[in-house]
């Protein structure tokens, strides 16, 4: 089964611990939407875009916490999710869940100061990840996807359209409501 079952209809959010070999410490924050709004789906998309570089800037670079970092999109099968990981042979837990906290405020503090060009540079690369793939293989193991996670018909299509009319006010709404009790976060850490 999965870690931290994407059932959004838990009340409280959930956390799991992992054991880990040595020193090694590592967290990786799940926050969980269900996938019923192409436009939330597509500002997520954007944001994960947007913060990709910013994400690995403040906590390698600025703060000097752990070597393998990530923060991406996932459509998975019952939800959608942003998640950020980061492990660390020298830094415990609670420094690390509170970085991805810290980076998380201070993201959605800035976003509305991104340039119309980065935007539209994310815009692409969200539109390009949704293009319809051009070999046959590439079709069916998107119509593959699209069957195991649930997609309704036209999903793919209704988040592209999405995407293409958000605007910077609309990534602000969408990056604020993260914060928010509204939006289910699981965490998983190192023990």
């Amino acid at each position: 089964s999965d870690v931290c079952s994407s059932d959004l209809t838990v009340a409280a959010a959930p956390e799991w611990r992992l054991g880990m070999a040595e020193d090694e410490q590592a967290v990786l924050l799940r926050l969980l939407d269900r996938r019923a709004d192409p436009r939330r789906e597509a500002a997520w998309r954007l944001l994960a875009v947007l913060w990709q570089g910013a994400y690995y800037q403040a906590l390698r670079v600025e703060q000097g916490l752990g070597y393998a970092l990530f923060s991406r999109f996932h459509a998975g099968e019952d939800a959608a999710e942003l998640q950020f990981g980061v492990q660390s042979p020298h830094a415990p837990v609670e420094r690390l869940r509170e970085a991805i906290q810290g980076f998380l405020a201070r993201a959605v503090a800035e976003l509305p100061a991104t340039s119309p060009a980065r935007l539209q540079q994310a815009r692409r690369a969200v539109l390009d990840g949704l293009a319809d793939p051009g070999t046959r293989q590439a079709r069916l193991l998107r119509t593959c996807h699209a069957w195991l996670a649930a997609q309704p018909a036209g999903w793919a299509e209704e988040v592209r359209q999405a995407a293409q009319g958000l605007q910077l006010a609309d990534l602000a709404d969408a990056a604020a409501a993260l914060l928010g009790a509204a939006t289910l976060r699981c965490w998983v850490s190192s023990t």
